[in-house]
Order: structure tokens, then C-alpha cells, then sequence
């Protein structure tokens, strides 16, 4: 079995255990999508280049979390920007639960920062960067009055899902590594932080999933798998873009695979 099909049934498993379906046709979906592109944050390489990075790159781990947070913020603020738009309880109530996770995960990143290389941010900075996040205690209450297409919110929906599992992918490499290197007196609470940073992910996982399986059986399945395969395409050439320049600094040639489209 191909190590993303045994990446993609895991996150199934944990999908039907916590919400007690097996979302057929979403799982169609996401199976055709995942069949057809070989995503790039599974392949064993990206991985192995993290761990080159990770041993051998000073500085490497604290930048990656850093930018966690900066990557939480900008995805809260544009999260806001889509419930604006969007009508009918379920998806208003689930994007608002994701846009204050995400807002409240970026403050955690900076936490996970202090508590895990105490030195490494000067008060003033970390200060500076607390208050530059996007804040969903104080985002605006007010609805547009121009919602969303239905194409709009299920293009929304498919990168919401493909960027969560991606976030899935990058806890469960970081997270070993940073309760390896708090100090002692830390360990427990950066530990906590980060089983509840991947219990998140795998709640917004299963509710864009679980909207999704509903909007299958409303007649847009064909939409749904159209724009998986093509955002699963994009989140590749994207993750390599991000990829390339530590490629090109510390990879020595080694990690060909990676830059496969």
C-alpha cells in the first residue's frame, strides 16, 4: 500500500470514529483526488528534509513555528472574511468555530515558542507579534451583503479541508520534536498544547467534510471531486514554492522528489 493511501485511511478512521459516519461520498471524493496527485506533504522525502533541517539548520525549528502562527493569523483573518458571506446555521456556525480556533492557535504557536526556547524572542518581540495577529475577540459581527455562490463556498470548503490535513501532516512532524526540546519543567504543558492543536485539526477536517458530504447529497459531488483533484494540484505547487529556497540553502541535492509536480 502506497504510504498516501495508508496517510489518507488514517485520516478517514479518525473521521468516522468522531463523527460516527463513513461520509461516502466525500470519502469518494477525496480518494479520486488523492489517487490521481501524489501529495507532496506525505511524500517520505519531505519528511526526511524536515529532519535534515531540524538537526542541522540552527534556527530551523523556531522559524517553522513562528511561521505556525503567522500562517494561523492570516488564515483567521480570511476565514472571517468568508463567514461575512456565507448563509444557513451549519456553515455559519462551523466557520465561525474555525476562524476563533485559528486566531486562538496562533497566540498558542507564540506560546509553544516561549515555552519551548525561552530565549528566543525578546519580550518586546514577542509582544510586537502577539499584537500584529488578527484578533477574532474583536472581528466584526456584521454580515455582507453579497453572500457567497455556493461554487465560491465549496472551492472555500475543499481548501479548508486540504489545508487542514496538511496541518495534520506538519503537527504530527514538529510535534515530537518541540516536546523533545522544551526544557524539562515544560515538556507537560507543550505536549497538552499540541494534542489539542491536532485535535482542532481533525475537527475542522470533519466538519468541512461533513458539510461537504451533505452538499454531495444536494447534487454537487461532481463540483466538490472537480475542485479537490485541482486544489490538491495547487496546495503541491504551493508547499514546493515553500519548500524550494530551504531546498536550494540546506537540501545538497538530496531531496529530488520533493520538487516533483
Amino acid at each position: 500500500m502506497r504510504i498516501q493511501d495508508r496517510k489518507l485511511d488514517d485520516v478517514l478512521g479518525h473521521l468516522r470514529s468522531r463523527y460516527d459516519s463513513d461520509l461516502p461520498n466525500f470519502s469518494d471524493c477525496i480518494r479520486a483526488a488523492f489517487a490521481e496527485v501524489d501529495a507532496v506533504f506525505w511524500r517520505e522525502q519531505y519528511l526526511a528534509f524536515f529532519w535534515k533541517c531540524v538537526t542541522t539548520v540552527p534556527g530551523y525549528v523556531q522559524s517553522v513555528v513562528i511561521a505556525n502562527s503567522i500562517a494561523e493569523s492570516d488564515g483567521s483573518r480570511g476565514l472571517h472574511d468568508l463567514w461575512t458571506r456565507v448563509r444557513g446555521p451549519e456553515l455559519d456556525d462551523g466557520i465561525r468555530n474555525h476562524f476563533q480556533d485559528e486566531s486562538r492557535h496562533a497566540r498558542l504557536f507564540l506560546h509553544l515558542t516561549d515555552l519551548t526556547f525561552p530565549e528566543f524572542l525578546e519580550p518586546t518581540e514577542m509582544a510586537d507579534r502577539k499584537a500584529g495577529l488578527f484578533n477574532s475577540q474583536t472581528a466584526s459581527e456584521e454580515k455582507t451583503e453579497d453572500p457567497a455562490s455556493i461554487e465560491y463556498v465549496i472551492d472555500n470548503m475543499v481548501q479548508m479541508n486540504i489545508g487542514e490535513i496538511r496541518t495534520r501532516a506538519h503537527m504530527f512532524m514538529i510535534g515530537p520534536v518541540l516536546t523533545a526540546m522544551a526544557p524539562r519543567e515544560n515538556k507537560e504543558r507543550v505536549d497538552g498544547i499540541l494534542s489539542g492543536l491536532v485535535y482542532d485539526e481533525v475537527t475542522h477536517i470533519g466538519y468541512t467534510a461533513v458539510l461537504m458530504e451533505q452538499m454531495c447529497r444536494d447534487g454537487h459531488k461532481k463540483l466538490i471531486a472537480d475542485y479537490y483533484k485541482r486544489r490538491l494540484r495547487d496546495f503541491n505547487v504551493y508547499t514546493i514554492e515553500q519548500s524550494r529556497r530551504s531546498l536550494d540553502l540546506y537540501g545538497e541535492g538530496q531531496f529530488p522528489e520533493i520538487l516533483e509536480v
